[in-house]
């Protein structure tokens, strides 16, 4: 019979005969089967290595703008694979530190335009930030000996209150997939602490399998599918400032967290903060900012935690001080207004965030190498 003459088939006979393709053994289909398989391995095991992630394929890694411990893991990678003797400036932080700054390029245009030099900025924060992330983090960026030698200023934001990161809650951590990266720095925080770290590879799968775990099937689904996750610092704070009311039950949680952690402080974040200063001191040409962080000012008031904030930015002036570090209360008392703040712990006023990111260049060109020496 020919073609043209031949009759169609019904459409339940079209889908009798895809649901029999897709239920019955067939030797092909088998075949098939396998050699989609052994080709998706390949392509994971190739994209789940150092280099690999380190490369712009690395952008694959997130699920989500908001997905900051892949994308921050991406950005580390990175910058130890960079061949440049271009001045840097690493900013770690928290959420809090994520929206005071909020956008990578506002911050090189003001730090460029202070210094008259061409700086890299990068941002490696991520929401509720730990020192032992902080340590892993800079340690892969610093264990590249191109960074060694360079010139880099680290702004380091830390937690408001320093009980807030006391053993327990450092331990916990431990215990959530965060970010995809192994360190010898943060290693040593993790036995000096009592925790054990997890057997070292070469292997990026082998050491990251819980991250890998956890991101694996997004990262493919985005490789795939060529559509990176572009980072949005600024995330994390609304759109607008919300309402009083919509503000009661995070700020009577935070205020109970910081009179806690207060209580049962056990100076194990201060300690892991020094040890971090000290990684860096070995290094001559970092320069290491301490900011602390702090709520709104309604926030600290209604709660009362005032003193607790003054004692604890007393204490980490003190040791920016041990450390030959500059201290910058970069949200000191009476320097941002209850405005700025679009929720607690989240600066959205554009006006406000271009003040602290002038200050911040101000201070990186008045260090000893940040202006241009032309």
């Amino acid at each position: 019979m020919h073609p043209e003459t031949e009759p169609k088939p019904s459409l339940k006979a079209i889908a009798e005969a895809f649901f029999e393709g897709c239920i019955k053994p067939s030797r092909t289909a088998f075949w098939a089967m396998l050699v989609g398989l052994a080709a998706n391995l390949a392509l994971a095991g190739w994209f789940f290595r150092y280099d690999t992630l380190a490369s712009s394929a690395g952008a694959y890694l997130a699920g989500s703008y908001k997905d900051v411990y892949a994308i921050a893991t991406h950005r580390a990678l990175a910058l130890a694979r960079e061949k440049t003797d271009q001045p840097l400036l690493l900013v770690l932080g928290s959420s809090a530190t994520s929206t005071a700054f909020a956008f990578e390029g506002d911050v090189k245009a003001e730090v460029d335009r202070a210094t008259g030099r061409d700086w890299e900025v990068a941002f490696l924060t991520t929401g509720a930030q730990g020192p032992i992330e902080q340590l892993a983090l800079l340690d892969t960026v610093f264990a590249a000996k191109e960074n060694q030698g360079r010139e880099v200023v680290v702004l380091l934001g830390v937690e408001a209150s320093i009980g807030y990161w006391n053993r327990a809650t450092i331990v916990k951590m431990y215990k959530t997939v965060r970010l995809g990266l192994r360190s010898d720095w943060a290693d040593a925080a993790w036995v000096k602490i009592g925790v054990t770290p997890k057997p070292r590879s070469r292997f990026y799968v082998v050491e990251n399998s819980d991250f890998v775990a956890v991101n694996g099937a997004t990262a493919m689904m985005r490789l795939l599918t060529r559509q990176p996750a572009t980072p949005r610092y600024d995330h994390y704070a609304p759109k607008d400032s919300q309402a009083l009311a919509a503000r009661q039950e995070g700020r009577q949680r935070i205020g109970m967290e910081t009179r806690e952690g207060h209580k049962i402080n056990d100076g194990d974040y201060l300690g892991l903060l020094q040890d971090l200063g000290h990684h860096l001191a070995a290094f001559p040409n970092v320069h290491l900012i301490i900011a602390p962080e702090r709520p709104s000012p309604e926030l600290v008031k209604a709660e009362n935690i005032g003193g607790i904030l003054a004692e604890d930015t007393a204490r980490y002036a003190a040791l920016a001080a041990e450390l030959g570090a500059e201290f910058w209360p970069m949200m000191a008392e009476g320097t941002i207004p209850q405005s700025a703040y679009y929720d607690e712990l989240h600066i959205g006023d554009p006006a406000i965030r271009a003040k602290i990111i002038a200050e911040l260049a101000a201070r990186i060109a008045a260090s000893p190498k940040g202006e241009s020496q032309s």
